[in-house]
């Protein structure tokens, strides 16, 4: 879907941007103990919907192949199960979790009709996207 490491523009302006429109050379690097590297992990936004597309979920994860997954055998949670949410209609990919969790809660805030606009530019028939994803390789 976005990937938001490569949609964002490199030139500088004078605002600055919000920490999950920057551009990031290579993931950040978090120190471990005995100076080993780890890498930080990707971070995904996900809309997932019911069958006839009334009912509107987000969430964060980071490994949206497994999250989905856990949505569509009826563990992913409560409420999506309850009000049987299981199709994936958007995603958003971020280069850590940390802008991930920011850029859900501000999503969550927005209007429903908001929300709608942005699964319609990218997926106007909302489709479920979840057959796709392995083919995706910012997923992977």
């Amino acid at each position: 879907m976005i990937n938001h490491k490569e949609a964002v523009p490199t030139v500088m302006s004078a605002k600055p941007q919000p920490s999950c429109l920057r551009r990031q050379a290579s993931p950040p690097v978090i120190p471990a103990k005995a100076g080993i590297y780890i890498t930080a992990m990707k971070g995904y936004i996900y809309f997932i919907t019911n069958p006839t597309n009334k009912v509107l979920y987000i969430g964060v994860t980071n490994s949206l192949i497994r999250r989905i997954d856990e949505h569509k055998s009826g563990g992913g949670s409560v409420f999506t199960a309850k009000y049987n949410c299981k199709k994936l209609v958007y995603y958003e990919v971020y280069p850590d979790i940390e802008q991930a969790i920011e850029r859900e809660t501000r999503l969550k805030r927005y209007k429903r009709e908001w929300k709608d606009n942005l699964v319609n530019k990218v997926n106007p028939n909302w489709e479920d996207l979840y057959r796709n994803l392995a083919s995706d390789p910012d997923v992977i």
